[in-house]
Parts: C-alpha cells; structure tokens; sequence
C-alpha cells in the first residue's frame, strides 16, 4: 500500500479525494519504486502517526537528489504547497540529457553576464553540499591541465563549476582526445560524467 493508509494515507486528512491527494499518492507510488517496496513514512504501525505530523524520511534517496527533491514536493505536509501533476510531469527528473545539460549552460550564462548577483549568491548559498570542498579534485586530470590558462577559478565555487561545465561543452570538438575519452560523448556521456561527481548540481540550479 504505498499510497494509502484509510482515510489518513490521503495526505494527512479524510474526505474526497481531491489533486492534492492524488499527487500525494503518487509521490509515494515514486518513493516505493525508486526504494523497491519502501514507504516515505515507513512502515506500519508509525505511519499514520508519520504522515499526521508530516514527518517523511526520504533518506533511502540521498544518492538520487532529483528524485528526492521530486518526492518530497509532492507529499508535502500542507495540501496547498504540494506541486500540480503538470509540474510534476516538468521536474527535471524527466528532463532528457539535451535540456539538461542545455539547462546547466544557461545558468551559467545567466550568471557570468554579471547581471545575476542574487542567482550567483543563491547558488554559493550550498556550495560545499553541492560541489564539495574543492571541486577539481572530483575532475581527472585530463580536465584540469588547461582550467588556469585564460582565467583563475575558484575551486570552492558552484558559479566556477559550472563555467567548467560550460567551457567544456561549448569547446568539446576542440578538446584533447585523452579528455574526450574521459567525458563521454554529447550529449548523454558528458552529462553522466559531470552529473556523477555533482549530483545535488542540476537541481540546485
């Protein structure tokens, strides 16, 4: 039952089902299969209590942040905040590789046109959870020979990881053959490599 516990399981309140329910239910559905049988509320008995109090564990998902992000926006506590099945379907979760990585360029365009300052603070805001503490020592070194030729980068910065991203993607054809290897092919293998090491990046963008 990984949508429905009685009355309760809609969401934390009894009567009609209404859309809000209905995306509650299915942001369950996701978690049991994405956790291959688990409930975002755990197990019975505690799960009326868990779903009463809005108290969700999506821990069974930190490796998977897109899709935790997905989950716990459609169970949300208060039916009023839970996201409509037409954003649902929008979610960068279903996005293929070309938007995705598409979506990573401009975000980064956007903030080194200098005209973002409140984008570029909110994307240091996590730095550290979403790039780590020195984000080159997740890149081969393939990748790094040539990053202080034009600019200085900071290594602690979300800004600056995407500018790599970027840089390496708009100039791909022209890269070594080594650091091709390392990266994949456009779009699906260079996405994976990148979406590997930083995998809190395209949602925290």
């Amino acid at each position: 039952r990984a949508g429905s516990y009685g009355g309760v399981s809609s969401g934390g309140y009894s009567g009609r089902l209404t859309k809000a329910v209905d995306i509650f239910s299915a942001g369950c559905i996701v978690y049991y299969v994405l956790t291959r049988g688990k409930h975002p509320f755990g197990p019975e008995p505690e799960r009326e209590y868990r779903i009463l109090r809005g108290k969700a564990d999506l821990s069974d998902l930190d490796h998977f942040p897109l899709a935790q992000e997905l989950v716990r926006s459609m169970i949300g506590f208060s039916p009023a905040l839970r996201i409509t099945a037409k954003d649902a379907e929008m979610h960068p979760l279903f996005w293929d590789d070309s938007k995705s990585l598409g979506f990573l360029q401009d975000v980064s365009d956007r903030v080194a046109n200098g005209n973002s300052y409140a984008l570029c603070s909110m994307m240091e805001s996590k730095a550290e959870l979403v790039v780590g503490k020195a984000w080159d020592k997740k890149l081969h070194k393939e990748l790094l020979c040539d990053l202080g030729k034009y600019r200085k980068y900071n290594f602690t910065s979300v800004c600056d990881c995407l500018r790599v991203i970027r840089n390496k993607k708009n100039h791909y054809l022209d890269l070594p053959v080594d650091a091709k290897a390392v990266l994949g092919s456009l779009p699906s293998g260079f996405l994976e490599y990148f979406n590997s090491r930083f995998p809190r990046l395209l949602i925290h963008s």
